[in-house]
């Protein structure tokens, strides 16, 4: 491999370089040029299952990023883990420039890590109810993995920054925290309005805390012996945190898919949709259509009178149904009508030229079929 001859020859900090160039090259090829390998064919890169940004297209595109940066941090990790100061050699302004670029990168990365997490619950449709067993799905599988690679990545990714931060403010640690403290709430603070603030303000505690235990400990653990203590113990704060996450957002979940049933429910049984249309047609009588129905023959005109009678008469269905108006002559041709013919789930009004007795379709007749789908004839 490249990047381990690059490290016996030229040192760890080329070597990483390398791997990261290489592998977002690769990366950045398969976005921009995807038909080359065509990942869209398999359902795991289906977007209706998961889709976030550009970026986290589909849960194909999440577990390929995951596993790309497990990838680097762990390669950087193997290279660098018996260098308990990553700082050393670093003087003057480059030590400044290392410490904050590290803090803010201990920052960005913990929001990141934390919006993923959050996202794989809110942006997916993938049950992640481990209580019940018969609504998991095989991407569940999946996302469980990316969950695995990210914990993974952070831990030992954080671990990095701690060996560049702690060194570089050894004497004043309490920089390290206030540093954190301000540009977590600098960043949250810009985004003000946004209603994930509440969401990443427990996070940024939660980031402090962390700090807190990674610079304690030695003091905490002294008297142990065996390393497996702190093992277990990052496990369970990790495990802990993910899961706090996990089960908000999976409660926020359910309830939106409750009212959005519920919403539904009560739009199939609404006994106000009746009434409502009869009061819309009061006005659709024969004096008007007797004084308005020539302008239909006209393009501009007829396109004018069917904005007014629907934004006018049909004001409480706007917001409900997809409202459209068709109008036809004498012999059953359409007059100038958006789409020529009617589809299912579109609620119309068929209107008879004058040539017909108008008092015969003064009133709708709807047509016996499922409530969602209901036509008006």
């Amino acid at each position: 491999m490249q990047a381990e001859y690059t490290s016996r020859n030229k040192g760890p900090w080329k070597a990483i370089a390398l791997l990261i160039l290489l592998l977002l090259l690769l990366r950045l090829a398969s976005y921009f040029f995807p038909s080359v390998l065509n990942l869209r064919q398999f359902e795991l890169f289906n977007p209706v299952w998961y889709g976030s940004n550009p970026v986290q297209r589909s849960l194909g595109d999440l577990l390929i990023n995951a596993v790309v940066f497990c990838w680097i941090v762990l390669f950087a990790w193997s290279k660098l883990h018996e260098k308990d100061n990553l700082a050393e050699g670093l003087t003057g302004k480059w030590k400044w420039i290392t410490g904050i670029a590290a803090l803010l990168l201990l920052v960005s990365s913990t929001f990141i890590l934390a919006s993923v997490i959050r996202s794989m619950v809110a942006d997916s449709k993938i049950s992640f109810d481990v209580a019940n067993f018969f609504s998991l799905h095989f991407f569940t599988v999946a996302e469980f993995v990316v969950l695995a690679c990210l914990s993974l990545s952070y831990y030992y990714f954080t671990q990095l920054l701690f060996r560049l931060i702690f060194p570089l403010f050894a004497r004043q640690k309490i920089i390290i925290w206030f540093a954190i403290g301000f540009t977590g709430l600098l960043h949250l603070t810009a985004r003000s309005g946004h209603p994930g603030v509440l969401f990443y303000l427990p996070v940024l505690v939660w980031l402090l805390v962390y700090t807190w235990l990674i610079s304690r400990q030695g003091v905490i653990f002294s008297r142990i012996r065996i390393n497996i203590a702190a093992i277990l113990s990052r496990i369970f704060v990790f495990s802990v945190s993910i899961a706090v996450i996990m089960l908000n957002e999976n409660r926020k979940a359910e309830w939106e898919r409750r009212k959005r049933m519920a919403e539904k429910i009560a739009l199939q049984t609404d006994p106000s949709s009746e009434r409502l249309m009869n009061i819309a047609i009061t006005y659709l009588d024969n004096d008007f259509l007797l004084d308005n129905f020539h302008r239909v023959y006209n393009t501009k005109e007829g396109k004018r009178i069917r904005d007014s009678i629907i934004t006018e008469s049909y004001t409480g269905y706007l917001n409900k149904y997809d409202t459209r108006l068709y109008v036809f002559d004498a012999t059953g041709r359409p007059l100038y009508n958006e789409d020529p013919a009617t589809g299912q789930g579109h609620y119309f009004l068929c209107v008879a030229s004058l040539s017909f007795s108008l008092k015969r379709y003064k009133r709708l007749w709807p047509i016996s079929i499922p409530v969602q789908e209901a036509h008006y004839l």
